[in-house]
């Protein structure tokens, strides 16, 4: 299985040590009882165990060695320019002068393997006690491509559980507007991580803030119970407010650079007979 990854960008400074991120993700609750286990502990990196998966955390001095950066110029310019819900993103990660490289590998046996909303929460946990304990200029979540202010990310993790998850973490809800129609285009980015199909919403006229929260409790709802959505599936809170889903190629404006289907979902025309 394919590591998870997060880049944390920081000002100055190098790693807390290890002790102190142990001591910070035990705080966590629902965390207290984690055991963990050595694997590697260098200035710059070190490597630990739980039971269910292995956690690294690099630092990456990006300003002795640009190279050396996971997380990319060009990447973080598309990523602040997406970035609707932190104006202030370009200005802010223009104080990043390092980079914290955050991964997690889960255990893939049966018996102790970690499903993927298991190991998101774990990735939050760390982020948390490494965020309480750096300079940090703002998180990037990589399989989203979201970047997220640093304030934003601790108190949306405040809480979390299996329940209680902090999905506009790990997904992003980007929109296209198409002013000549007056209408937009929404698409999730990170769904997939969690080996879900992503969602898309093709030039509604509906309100963004109400296509926006269905989407977020529809995400919510898929990535909690790991469920699959069919083609033309209904869905919605009432017979007067019943919605349906195709299965169809993700939408060009999205620029998604592949040709998986995406789940489409319909606001704007009624249920098929």
């Amino acid at each position: 299985m394919n590591p998870w990854i997060s880049t944390i960008g920081i000002k100055s400074g190098g790693l807390p040590s290890c002790e102190t991120i142990f001591h910070g993700m035990k705080e966590v609750p629902g965390y207290a009882p984690l055991d963990f286990e050595w694997i590697t502990d260098e200035e710059d990196r070190y490597v630990f165990r739980t039971p269910q998966a292995t956690l690294a955390v690099s630092l990456l001095k990006t300003d002795e060695n640009p190279d050396s950066a996971v997380l990319t110029t060009d990447e973080l310019i598309s990523a602040c320019k997406r970035a609707w819900h932190w104006p202030e993103a370009g200005m802010q990660m223009l104080k990043m002068n390092r980079q914290i490289a955050v991964a997690i590998r889960p255990e893939l046996s049966e018996e102790k393997g970690l499903d993927p909303l298991d190991v998101a929460l774990l990735m939050n946990c760390l982020i948390l006690s490494l965020l309480k304990n750096t300079e940090a200029v703002g998180v990037y979540w990589n399989h989203s491509g979201k970047i997220i202010m640093p304030e934003d990310f601790i108190s949306r993790s405040e809480g979390m559980n299996r329940k209680m998850l902090p999905v506009d973490l790990w997904v992003d809800f980007r929109m296209v507007p198409h002013p000549e129609e007056k209408t937009i285009s929404f698409g999730t980015f990170g769904m997939e991580r969690f080996s879900l199909m992503e969602m898309e919403v093709s030039h509604s006229q509906r309100d963004p803030r109400w296509v926006m929260n269905w989407m977020f409790n529809l995400a919510h709802s898929l990535i909690e119970n790991g469920m699959i959505l069919q083609e033309k599936q209904t869905f919605g809170l009432s017979e007067d407010e019943k919605f349906f889903v195709t299965h169809e190629k993700p939408l060009p404006e999205m620029e998604r650079g592949y040709v998986a289907d995406v789940l489409q979902l319909h606001f704007d025309e009624p249920v098929p007979e």
